[in-house]
């Protein structure tokens, strides 16, 4: 949701089984592919901003 300003739309979205993910990442992925934040919402990871990422690594 931190880069909700940078979100795009994909037109036609993966909705493939993924088995490694995490619970966590399981529910996002699910919420996603069932449109829960928008329509076919996409996240380009070099959008995500270096502050940010870099916040959450030196955690």
């Amino acid at each position: 949701m931190a880069h909700r300003d940078v979100w795009g739309t994909e037109p036609s979205p993966s909705k493939a089984p993924l088995g490694r993910l995490t619970a966590e990442e399981s529910a996002l992925y699910t919420a996603l592919a069932n449109d829960a934040f928008g329509a076919s919402i996409r996240l380009e990871q070099e959008l995500i901003r270096w502050d940010w990422a870099l916040g959450k690594l030196h955690r």
